[in-house]
């Protein structure tokens, strides 16, 4: 008889069973009665050197990941990675490729006994999140938000960031205004847009051209040779990219194809504050993550979670802030066009 049939016999997790088994382990009274009777009755006794190596056990994170080739998961992941070492867990790291990936995935983290599961890719959906919970891991989601009430989410605040950016283009003058976003359905990419688009509806402005990218280089430069093509008569006097990288790609197309300069001829600005987007040909405005202070409190949540003390479910967004660099220096644009309100370029 195993803790395993005791879950079977009543229909719950194998968690549940174990934290029945513990005490001052999150649990109700009821289910702890109910638990430790139904025990007794089938004849299961605790072993309490399996449960010791267990608790070993809990200390590995099994860390979900995905587009590490933007700088800035990968960042998120070295410092995640190196504060849960420090704090005495074991944290693994498994890539991500799409949902059909996530079965072998959930598979491996079982083998591996994992304590708590973070989910820190973008594409993570719900299936995936109900996946970890019907396997009785303890789930955390860092930077996106997961619409289940049972998961806890930490993140930027990507809606604020979007503000903070429409914001910026307009006190600076801007009003000819292009938006690249980012890929749907993601949560990142209906933030940063629809707090961009919230932002401008508070200055009295809308975009006048609407694309959607893929995050990455590649995708800002095919949109830098979209745009200016169909614009050509109506040049958009600045553009908001939903990440740096598109910001990075349209810079780039917009110099060597197009001979258009940043930002003698037009504006940009980005999100997430890569360290290229600092570099001199770029110097991109953008909107800066709290990487550190995410860490911080992702950290502090699975340390709960695997001494059974984690508080009730939470979704806790961390206020970003807006970086600004020679991208959007105004004064430059101006000085290049005679009349700035003119819709013809120059």
């Amino acid at each position: 008889m195993t803790a395993d049939d005791v879950a079977d016999y009543l229909g719950i997790s194998r968690s549940t069973v174990s934290r029945a088994f513990t005490p001052g382990a999150p649990v109700s009274e009821k289910t702890r009665r109910l638990v430790l009777s139904t025990a007794k009755a089938l004849g299961y006794k605790r072993n309490e050197l399996a449960s010791a190596l267990t608790a070993s056990r809990n200390r590995i994170v099994g860390i979900v990941m995905a587009e590490l080739e933007n700088p800035i998961h990968a960042s998120i992941l070295q410092r995640f990675t190196l504060q849960l070492q420090r704090a005495g867990s074991a944290p693994i790291a498994i890539g991500l490729g799409d949902e059909a990936d996530f079965e072998a995935i959930l598979t491996t983290l079982k083998q591996y006994q994992v304590g708590v599961v973070v989910l820190s890719s973008l594409t993570v959906t719900p299936a995936m999140v109900k996946a970890c919970q019907r396997a009785g891991l303890p789930t955390l989601a860092l930077g996106r938000l997961v619409d289940d009430p049972g998961v806890s989410s930490i993140t930027a605040d990507q809606f604020q960031g979007g503000l903070l950016a429409a914001r910026h283009a307009a006190q600076a003058g801007y009003r000819r205004i292009a938006v690249i976003a980012g890929p749907r359905p993601r949560w990142t990419s209906w933030a940063r847009e629809v707090g961009f688009l919230r932002g401008l509806d508070e200055c009295g402005l809308a975009p006048a051209f609407r694309y959607s990218g893929q995050y990455t280089v590649e995708s800002g430069a095919a949109i830098a040779r979209k745009l200016f093509s169909d614009s050509n008569s109506y040049r958009p006097d600045l553009v908001y990219c939903a990440n740096d990288l598109m910001a990075i790609g349209l810079i780039d197309a917009a110099r060597d194809v197009f001979r258009l300069r940043v930002p003698q001829d037009m504006g940009v600005i980005g999100f997430d504050d890569i360290p290229m987007a600092a570099y001199s040909p770029y110097s991109i405005t953008t909107i800066g993550l709290p990487v550190d202070a995410m860490v911080e409190a992702a950290v502090t949540a699975v340390c709960q979670m695997q001494e059974g003390r984690s508080s009730p479910p939470s979704k806790t967004l961390i206020p970003v802030s807006l970086v600004v660099r020679r991208s959007t220096d105004r004064a430059q644009f101006v000085a290049r066009h005679d009349d700035p309100a003119d819709s013809t370029p120059q």
